[in-house]
C-alpha cells in the first residue's frame, strides 16, 4: 500500500470519527446479538468513540475495537426497555405499539389526557407541533399546538437553551395523519439534535419526543372539542390547491435567503400572501 493511499484512509476515518457519522457499517453487520436498533447506529455510537481517547496519532481503530463499542452502545438502549432517547427515565406516556419501532406513538386519548392536565405530576411542560401546512392549520388544530412545517423551522427548535435537568419537557409530533410529514419531522430534528450532542452522548436537548397515531383527522372525529377553531380542513381540500403547491415548494426550501422569485405565481390566498410578507419582509 502506497503511503499516499495509507494517508488518505487516515485521514477518512479520522474524518468519520470526528463526526461520528461515517463508521464502518460492516463492523455492525458481523455482531452475532439480536437486538433492536432504533436509531441509525453511526449515530447511537458516536459519542461512545470518546472513551478510546482516540489523537491524531492514533485515529484507525481496530475492527474488534470497534465492534465492540458499538455492542456496547446498542445494548446500553435496549436492554432496559423503552428508555427516552438518553436513557435517563422511561417514557411518560403510555405508548401504543407499531412497526415503525424507532417512532414512539401516543393515542388521541393520550393525548386528551395530556391536555385536561393528567400528568401533570410527571410532564412539567410540553409542545404540540403541527406539521401540516398554514391552511390546514388554521383550518383547525388541537389547542395549544404551534405550526412548524419545514425541516428549517424544526431545527431552530434546537437553538433554544435545553430545559433545566429537574423538568420533563416533551413533544409531541403530528400531522394530518401522522403517517409522513409528522414522523419526519421528528426524525429530523431527533438526527440533529443526536449530531450537535455527539460529544456528549447520550445527552439530547429533547429525549423524550413523541407522534400522535392517526394525526389530526383521527383526533379531531374523536375530540373535536379540543380543536380551535372546531374544524377540520384536508390537504386536498378543492379550495386550496393553488396553497398545496406553494407550500409544497417552500417546505424543500431549506435556505435563509431565498427570493420571493422563487414563489413567483404561487398563488394569492390569504394565507400565502401573509407567509410571504412574514418570510421576508
Amino acid at each position: 500500500m502506497s503511503n499516499e493511499h495509507s494517508t488518505s484512509t487516515q485521514e477518512s476515518q479520522a474524518e468519520g470519527i470526528e463526526g461520528g457519522l461515517n463508521l464502518n457499517m460492516d463492523a455492525l453487520e458481523e455482531l452475532d446479538f439480536d437486538i433492536p436498533i432504533v436509531e441509525s447506529p453511526s449515530l447511537v455510537v458516536a459519542n461512545s468513540l470518546k472513551r478510546l481517547k482516540l489523537t491524531p496519532k492514533n485515529n484507525r481503530i481496530d475492527q474488534d475495537v470497534q465492534r465492540g463499542v458499538i455492542k456496547d452502545a446498542v445494548e446500553k438502549s435496549s436492554e432496559e426497555g423503552n428508555l427516552v432517547g438518553d436513557f435517563s427515565k422511561e417514557y411518560a406516556l403510555p405508548l401504543i405499539e407499531v412497526t415503525q419501532s424507532e417512532l414512539k406513538m401516543i393515542s388521541g386519548e393520550t393525548m386528551k389526557d395530556l391536555l385536561d392536565g393528567k400528568y401533570k405530576d410527571l410532564i412539567q411542560s410540553f409542545q404540540i407541533i403541527d406539521s401540516r401546512y398554514p391552511y390546514e392549520y388554521e383550518g383547525g388544530h388541537i389547542r395549544g399546538a404551534i405550526n412548524i412545517y419545514t425541516q428549517e423551522s424544526c431545527l431552530k427548535l434546537l437553538d433554544n437553551s435545553p430545559h433545566p435537568k429537574d423538568t420533563r419537557h416533551i413533544l409531541i409530533f403530528h400531522c394530518e395523519f401522522s403517517q409522513e410529514r409528522g414522523p419526519s419531522m421528528n426524525r429530523t430534528l431527533r438526527k440533529e439534535d443526536r449530531t450537535r450532542n455527539a460529544m456528549n452522548y447520550p445527552k439530547l436537548n429533547y429525549p423524550e419526543m413523541y407522534v400522535l397515531e392517526g394525526g389530526y383527522k383521527k383526533f379531531f372525529q374523536e375530540f373535536s372539542e379540543y380543536c380551535e377553531p372546531n374544524t377540520y380542513r384536508p390537504m386536498l381540500h378543492p379550495e386550496n390547491l393553488d396553497d398545496l403547491k406553494f407550500f409544497r415548494r417552500k417546505s424543500k426550501i431549506e435556505t435563509m435567503g431565498t427570493s420571493k422569485k422563487c414563489f413567483k405565481g404561487a398563488g394569492n390566498s390569504k394565507v400565502v400572501r401573509r407567509t410571504l410578507s412574514d418570510d421576508f419582509c
